[in-house]
């Protein structure tokens, strides 16, 4: 049994610690850089999310806008042709047509800027849908109160530029977020 003792006294425990220590030093590493990966992941798919979702407002914005824009300028085309045509010549019928389609469009914005946007951006939509319903309501009038379409117009320009107002700190916002991870 003495020679047994011996060789076991032998056996390089000294060696077997240093490579159990370093392998255990090597997988916590691995362990360690796998849960930073994963951090790093999340923490880069989390921007991503922000940015889509900062760049579908600002789409939604933008396109309520310019539709509201295109509509003033169909009703101002309105007003101009009135001056020589009445409601029943053809021009004045086909730039009524082509405000009726932006009226389509006008209405798909604001509801799109009212599901995605803020408090503010879901109130200034509803003033622009409301301005937008006065300025129709009036150039539907026959005969045309020029005064009232006029005003109603000026009216849904000035509630454009409110929503942009309403909205522009937001947007402005969201280019500055800062960045996490």
């Amino acid at each position: 049994m003495g020679w047994i003792i011996g060789s076991v006294s032998a056996f390089p425990w000294t060696n077997l610690i240093t490579a159990a220590g370093t392998l255990g030093a090597g997988l916590g590493a691995v362990g360690l850089k796998g849960r930073s990966d994963r951090k790093d992941r999340a923490a880069q798919a989390e921007r991503e999310d922000d940015s889509a979702r900062a760049e579908r407002l600002r789409l939604a914005y933008a396109d309520l806008v310019t539709t509201a824009t295109e509509m003033v300028r169909s009703l101002r085309q309105i007003l101009d042709v009135s001056k020589e045509v009445t409601a029943k010549h053809p021009v004045y019928k086909e730039i009524a047509g082509r405000a009726e389609a932006v009226a389509g469009q006008l209405a798909q914005a604001i509801a799109v800027a009212q599901m995605v946007g803020s408090d503010k951006a879901r109130q200034g939509a509803k003033i622009v849908y409301n301005a937008t319903a006065a300025a129709t309501g009036v150039m539907e009038q026959d005969p045309l109160d020029r005064a009232a379409a006029e005003a109603a117009t000026d009216g849904l320009s000035a509630a454009i530029d409110a929503f942009i107002d309403a909205v522009r700190p937001e947007t402005t916002a969201l280019d500055r977020k800062p960045r996490r991870g």
